[in-house]
């Protein structure tokens, strides 16, 4: 259950993280080329995206892998975390945002037809979705703290 609810919060904290790209798409009604934060799905499996179909799946793009990230990172903690100067340190977070960075941009965009890193998207995608999970990991990990890490581990 605990996997859920550090999947869910890092969700909601994806979701938080993209309220000016929504209120920015609104206002320029889908003009926007480069919406910040987001990888602009543009070609998804080989077929062009429209320009308000870009934004959707870009939104639910960034939203899903926020939930994954949480699911995976509380997941990384009770299995790898010893390993790393005890559990919801400072490097044990550091090493698994690089880490899911990596399986992302090397295996994920891939298989979405984006090219590795999703060089196809975009020439700043790799820094994209670094500042991405890294936003993502540091405000999971600061309310973390604040629940104290034992809720989180039973």
């Amino acid at each position: 259950m605990s996997y859920l609810l550090a999947g869910a919060l890092a969700g909601l904290i994806a979701t938080l993280l993209s309220i000016p790209t929504i209120i920015l798409e609104i206002m320029e009604q889908g003009k926007i080329k480069n919406l910040p934060l987001l990888v602009d799905i543009k070609i998804l499996w080989g077929k062009a995206c429209s320009r308000y179909l870009i934004f959707y799946i870009s939104l639910l793009f960034h939203i899903l892998l926020g939930f994954i990230f949480g699911f995976l990172y509380l997941f990384f903690e009770i299995q790898f975390a010893s390993f790393l100067g005890g559990f919801f340190s400072f490097y044990s977070l550091l090493f698994f945002i690089l880490l899911f960075w990596f399986f992302v941009g090397s295996c994920i965009f891939p298989l979405l037809g984006a090219g590795f890193f999703g060089q196809k998207e975009g020439r700043h995608v790799w820094l994209e979705l670094l500042i991405s999970f890294g936003l993502i990991g540091g405000f999971l990990w600061l309310i973390m703290h604040y629940y104290e890490p034992a809720f989180f581990l039973f």
